[in-house]
């Protein structure tokens, strides 16, 4: 009769042990889900910073590259000789590089 006892109490120590891990299994899961939750919410956050700065960023560029090619073109039509010599020298020096490549 003992031994019926105690593998009665061994059964339902083995149950309880199970009973345990599946709660500590599903407490985990959640804990889990709700980081993951988090991680990915933050990096929506993110992106949408990002998102907001290039669209500042690139309005930005556009208006400067604007700037620069009207500037660049007021130069070149006050003065065009003095251009075409840049523009000359400048390919020149660019024809040497590569050729000594």
């Amino acid at each position: 009769m003992d031994g019926a006892v105690n593998r009665e109490k061994l059964f339902s120590d083995l149950r309880a042990l199970v009973e345990d891990a599946r709660s500590l299994v599903k407490a985990s899961t959640e804990e889990v889900k709700e980081k993951t939750r988090d991680a990915w919410d933050r990096m929506r956050q993110g992106a949408e910073k990002i998102r907001e700065y290039w669209s500042g960023a690139e309005e930005t560029l556009t208006q400067k590259t604007l700037e620069t090619a009207k500037q660049t073109d007021k130069t070149i039509r006050e003065r065009p000789y003095e251009s075409l010599v840049v523009a000359f020298l400048a390919g020149l020096l660019l024809g040497i590089v590569v050729a000594r490549k």
